[in-house]
């Protein structure tokens, strides 16, 4: 089996046996941490964002968010490392804390895992390894609304992440780019953005240079490879293809047949 995944922890967590603060030191988060919560009352606060915890829900927090918690709680909890993009897809849609709707089959998956960990069966490793992606892909399959709300006071660092594609599209600029010019982590940004904009900040990117290739297709004579240069692309046949799956027409059709898409 690829390894899909490194695990550090997985176990059953209760604050209190580690702290008697009712404020834990707020940190940055090393890896995937994802825990399945036992009590009611506790306050999670994850880059900036309150969240009130109650029995069952799930919080996912990402490297690089910030977080502490407020007021004691037990929870199951699982440390990992994503060796895989397969793996950070699956999740990347949920919000940091949710209620999940197949709480009886995530909760025992969870369970099973806490077990085997302290198992002593051969080829542990490997059944911690299965059960842990068993896990994550009953968590791919929840549907979640994020609430508008815990992200309005952000709208401003959207508006400065949008303003600043608008103007660099044309260079070769990477989420962690965006994310500085927003003043939010990658992580945060990325699931602001997209519960703002209801979409990701490389499809919001896209559009704009989609935008702008198809302007200077039917408006200018330019060829292909200069277009594809002035509007980001990282070559003329990475253009012509990411031009073509967008559209359902590659450049120069679209070009040849001169309709005004937008």
């Amino acid at each position: 089996m690829e390894n899909l995944i490194t695990i550090y922890k997985a176990d059953y967590y209760i604050s209190q046996n580690i702290t008697k603060q009712r404020i834990t030191n707020r940190r940055t988060v090393s890896h995937y941490e994802i825990e399945l919560y036992a009590t009611d009352g506790s306050t999670s606060v994850i880059n900036d964002v309150k969240h009130s915890q109650k029995r069952s829900n799930i919080l996912i927090a990402k490297p690089r968010d910030t977080r502490y918690s407020i007021d004691p709680f037990e929870c199951y909890c699982v440390h990992f490392s994503a060796l895989s993009h397969t793996v950070t897809d699956a999740i990347s849609h949920l919000p940091a804390v949710f209620s999940p709707q197949s709480v009886e089959e995530i909760g025992k998956i969870f369970k099973d895992l806490i077990d085997d960990r302290f198992s002593r069966k051969a080829g542990r490793d490997l059944l911690l390894q299965a059960k842990t992606l068993e896990f994550i892909s009953a968590l791919a399959n929840e549907r979640c609304e994020i609430q508008p709300e815990q992200y309005a006071k952000h709208s401003k660092n959207i508006s400065d992440a949008c303003e600043y594609m608008a103007h660099f599209f044309d260079k070769n600029i990477t989420l962690k780019d965006i994310a500085r010019i927003a003043n939010l982590s990658p992580g945060f940004f990325h699931t602001t953005f997209k519960a703002t904009m209801k979409k990701t900040p490389r499809e919001y990117l896209l559009q704009i240079r989609l935008s702008m290739s198809k302007n200077l297709l039917r408006n200018t004579g330019k060829s292909l490879a200069e277009i594809a240069l002035l509007c980001g692309f990282e070559s003329q046949a990475y253009f012509s293809y990411v031009f073509k799956k967008e559209t359902g027409l590659s450049p120069q059709k679209y070009r040849a047949t001169k309709q005004l898409i937008i």
